[in-house]
């Protein structure tokens, strides 16, 4: 007698394939449901948002012309200070997220502020600069959190109403465009998205102490991350999920493979981004757009957008 909840094999071939037939149709029904209903339980956030190691950056920077998994940079980016002591959590080409200390503080801000709205062809972004329903640590970081011996980070954050405009109808470029210092785009939360590396060109996101939703300040107070933040990654479920916008106006969106993990780089181009389905202004659409990974250059490679490089009002 089979045990409960098993099929024989014999079973299973008397019925020439109808058993396996009837399942897939199960199956088959259910990711339908998925899809319309557009959250499913296998696209949640999976463990392996929290990469046990990954490769560092640091050597993947270019100004000759983009490549799948480094940054394409209009300029030398070394030219100011980055973080003030060795990183014990970097081990040569490798560095290890979990063991690196993130800056204490709690911080939620009465004043944060985003209203994304579309006038004739532009985008309109408007914000105080620090996060919608997400908090941030204390900066500057204080003598006796553990993060100060790594990075001291002596700014202050600053809510400073900013008005941006991208282009609504983004339109591929003939070929890409490199990325300059500084803000790349926002996410929708209202926070400043800089470009992947640091001020000495290293992978900012090994090398910077940042806080619990991997921002920071820098020496205007303006808060910013270098990647989709782990807060913004951890409540981004279902297949497909607007976070921010570049500055040539593609969207930046979270993707998980069926298991829940994020995609790699491998499943994207040079500009880290892909054309397929996504929710564009509430519709759905086949169209171009950036997602995050866990990789270096983690949001933006370089813009694929024929406008990348001005920002209105900023």
């Amino acid at each position: 007698m089979a045990a409960p909840g098993c099929v024989k094999i014999g079973a299973v071939r008397k019925a020439k394939g109808g058993v396996i037939r009837s399942w897939l149709a199960v199956i088959g029904l259910a990711v339908a449901v998925a899809a319309v209903v557009g959250v499913a339980v296998w696209l949640r956030p999976a463990p392996g948002d929290k990469q046990p190691n990954l490769p560092l950056g640091d050597d993947k920077v270019t100004s000759t012309s983009p490549r799948v998994g480094w940054l394409y940079a209009c300029e030398n980016f070394a030219d100011v200070a980055g973080a003030v002591a060795a990183a014990p959590w970097i081990k040569g080409s490798t560095w290890y997220p979990e063991r690196k200390p993130a800056v204490l503080g709690g911080v939620l801000w009465d004043d944060a502020y985003i209203k994304i709205t579309v006038a004739d062809a532009d985008r309109v972004i408007r914000t105080m600069g620090v996060p919608v329903g997400s908090k941030t640590g204390i900066f500057p970081i204080k003598r006796n959190d553990p993060a100060y011996q790594y990075d001291h980070v002596p700014y202050a954050i600053v809510a400073k109403r900013k008005t941006v405009s991208v282009p609504a109808n983004p339109v591929v470029a003939a070929a890409p465009g490199c990325v300059r210092k500084g803000v790349i785009g926002f996410m929708t939360n209202g926070v400043a998205i800089y470009s992947a590396v640091d001020g000495l060109g290293r992978d900012a996101v090994a090398h910077s102490v940042l806080d619990v939703c991997d921002g920071q300040p820098d020496r205007t107070g303006t808060y910013h991350y270098y990647n989709g933040s782990r807060c913004i990654l951890d409540t981004s479920i279902g297949f497909s999920v607007l976070i921010g916008y570049a500055l040539d106006g593609f969207g930046i969106y979270v993707e998980r493979e069926p298991l829940g993990n994020l995609l790699t780089n491998a499943a994207l181009d040079e500009c880290h981004g892909r054309t397929g389905p996504v929710l564009w202004d509430g519709a759905p659409r086949d169209m171009y757009h950036y997602v995050a990974t866990a990789e270096f250059p983690y949001l933006v490679g370089c813009f694929r957008g024929s406008s990348g490089l001005a920002v209105v009002g900023y």
